[in-house]
Order: C-alpha cells, then sequence, then structure tokens
C-alpha cells in the first residue's frame, strides 16, 4: 500500500487563505497606529543615509538600498514598514501551510497563528524600520525551505540533483 507524503498533500486555497490574511490583518493594525512606522535613531540615521546615498558600513549597504529601492514608487517609511508586514504575512502564512501538510491538527496551526498574530511584539516589529526585521524574515524562510525539506525528501534521491550538485 502506497501512503501519501505529508509534504504533498493539498490544502483548498480556502484552508491556506486564513494563514496569509490574518497575519496581515493584524499587524495592518500596527501599521495604521504607528504610522508611517516605529523609528529609532538608528533608523532615522540610516534612512538620511538612503536619502542622500551616503552609504558607509556602520549599517550595511543592501539595507540602505533595499529601503532605497521600495520606496521608489512611495517615499514614505511607511512603505517599507508595509512591505515588511507583506513579506512576513506571506512566510508565515506559507509556514503554517507547510506544519498543515506535514501533519499537524488544524487546532494547534490555528492557535499557533494567533499566537504569532497577536503577540504584541510581532505587531511592533513589523513596523519598525530595522535591518533585524529582514533578516529575521528571511531566516525564517531558510527555517521554512529546511523544513519543506525535511518534509519531502524525495527530490534528494533524484540523480540529476547530485549531478547538478
Amino acid at each position: 500500500m502506497k501512503t501519501e507524503n505529508p509534504a504533498t498533500t493539498c490544502l483548498s486555497w480556502k484552508e491556506q487563505l486564513p494563514f496569509f490574511i490574518c497575519p496581515f490583518l493584524i499587524w495592518s493594525i500596527y501599521w495604521l497606529a504607528f504610522y508611517p512606522a516605529l523609528m529609532s535613531p538608528d533608523s532615522i540615521w540610516q534612512w538620511k543615509q538612503m536619502m542622500a546615498m551616503e552609504l558607509n558600513d556602520v549599517h550595511p549597504a543592501f539595507h540602505a538600498l533595499t529601503i532605497r529601492l521600495l520606496t521608489l514608487l512611495w517615499f514614505n517609511p511607511a512603505s517599507v514598514a508595509l512591505f515588511q508586514i507583506v513579506a512576513l504575512s506571506l512566510v508565515s502564512g506559507w509556514g503554517f501551510t507547510l506544519l498543515r501538510r506535514g501533519g499537524a491538527s488544524r487546532g494547534v496551526v490555528v492557535t499557533s497563528l494567533f499566537i504569532l498574530c497577536l503577540h504584541p511584539a510581532n505587531g511592533y516589529l513589523t513596523v519598525t524600520l530595522w535591518k533585524s526585521v529582514f533578516y529575521s524574515i528571511f531566516l525564517l524562510l531558510l527555517t521554512l525551505l529546511l523544513l519543506k525539506l525535511l518534509l519531502d525528501s524525495s527530490w534528494l534521491k533524484k540523480r540529476a540533483v547530485w549531478i547538478s550538485m
């Protein structure tokens, strides 16, 4: 009897949508409450560096250039905070989808989702312009990619993968 791989179990879009929408809606309340964004002296300094394009090694130049890119359409710290909200909503939503596909019960995943969304530290940090927020989002993404590998390692058994390495 062939068993189905939990990592490839399909969830309907109706089951996946709350994992993305809930964080976005809740963190958008923080965005509106602290509009345009929360900024520390470091954030303000990096914003000034980005405006003048006088980059130095105190803050990562890549982060300043990313901020510059995000503000091309809307020159406001709110655009960066909104990007952080969208990015973290998408990454965490994908993570909850992976957990659900991996066999976690719906109750555990929904409870975890609400803990993540309603914890005040997460709300504050999504609207704070720090390089650490970008770093954390991409570290979570890397961790979820590793989780996906653990849940579905069938691709490792293919010869083409090993030859391409």
